[in-house]
């Protein structure tokens, strides 16, 4: 069973490709060093555009080709935008801000391409353990701090040949793309850190209820006081996340699960520990009666195998409530935390 829903590891792209978007140029139409710039900014708008169908897919569309194709979309954009700004001349010998902008999309390119493949890659790794999926967001942080720093150096030198130029550059209002990329990014860094949270549960309940399905005791026992351990850290954090812009949904619902996990592992899962025990005293009790002739067996012998039978039987009745209330419970809430996402993110990502 896979993790109902996963990270989205779009965030500080979306920062890095929307750096330059409320930057406002001034000048006269036919100064070169203007045009210069324009001609660039055009250029990577058109980048712009696809990241946010990109980021929209990513955030509203149930259809995984549809975002696979986004990406790929994306990708070649960016790919065509760097070639097109390799080619333009430099400025009257100055390079810096061509080479500036062909070196980020450069980065663009191989971080969708390469570091970004290998973190979709290693999706289905990271749903084997909380640590896996630890390392899985960590590289992404990685990923995203290579174009966080290109765009620092791109955004100076924009800076910096606008002041040799003599272009007036300003930082104007944001436009409707620019603001929803912001908006995209500060959603889905937020949703990362709640799912982080819901995932090291919500993973070992998964490992709990493997160690029941092998009726292995001894790993019901552990993983019971793992999920507990987990339930109460994982409250704990949620207290010290604030709302997205006072939006609580998310840790709503992740706390009714995250008590259900603690009654789970402190109180039902003692039933069906407690029925593999009386299963397994059942059948050695079976064992030795069944060893013994109808002849040779005392009062004692049938009223300790009738004793055995009947918590057996106890047992199983309280066994069969247990673990369907469990079911029913922990579908309901995990349904619910997933049309809670999915609430969150058309909230606060708006649609393409």
């Amino acid at each position: 069973m896979k993790a109902p829903t996963k990270p989205l590891i779009l965030s500080a792209i979306l920062i890095a490709f929307g750096q330059f978007i409320s930057i406002s140029l001034f000048g006269q139409k036919l100064d070169n060093a203007y045009s210069y710039m324009e001609y660039m900014d055009k250029q990577y708008r058109k980048v712009m555009e696809d990241m946010w169908d990109y980021s929209s897919a990513t955030a509203h569309s149930k259809s995984a080709r549809k975002i696979e194709n986004r990406r790929k979309d994306l990708i070649v954009t960016t790919l065509k935008v760097q070639q097109s700004i390799a080619k333009m001349p430099d400025y009257n010998g100055d390079k810096g801000l061509r080479d500036s902008a062909v070196s980020f999309l450069s980065l663009s390119y191989y971080v969708l391409t390469n570091d970004f493949a290998k973190i979709v890659d290693m999706e289905e790794i990271a749903e084997q353990s909380y640590d896996k999926m630890e390392a899985y967001l960590m590289a992404q942080e990685m990923a995203d701090e290579k174009l966080n720093q290109a765009s620092d150096r791109l955004d100076n030198e924009w800076h910096d040949f606008a002041k040799r130029n003599n272009v007036k550059v300003t930082e104007g209002s944001k436009d409707k793309l620019s603001k929803n990329m912001d908006l995209a990014n500060k959603t889905f860094k937020y949703y990362n850190t709640v799912y982080l949270v819901f995932f090291k549960s919500f993973k070992q309940d998964y490992f709990l209820s493997e160690a029941i399905q092998k009726q292995d005791i001894n790993a019901m026992e552990q993983n019971r006081n793992s999920l507990l351990k987990f339930a109460i850290e994982g409250a704990k954090k949620l207290d010290t996340i604030k709302g997205l812009g006072g939006d609580n949904s998310l840790k709503v619902t992740l706390k009714q699960l995250l008590d259900f996990y603690k009654v789970e592992a402190s109180v039902k899962i003692t039933v069906i520990t407690n029925y593999y025990l009386k299963k397994e005293n059942f059948e050695k009790a079976k064992t030795e009666f069944d060893a013994k002739s109808e002849f040779v067996r005392t009062k004692d012998d049938v009223t300790q195998y009738n004793k055995a039978l009947t918590e057996y039987n106890k047992a199983v009745a309280d066994y069969n409530r247990v673990a369907n209330e469990i079911s029913q419970k922990s579908k309901l809430l995990i349904d619910n935390w997933n049309r809670s996402v999915e609430s969150f993110l058309d909230r606060h990502v708006p649609k393409k």
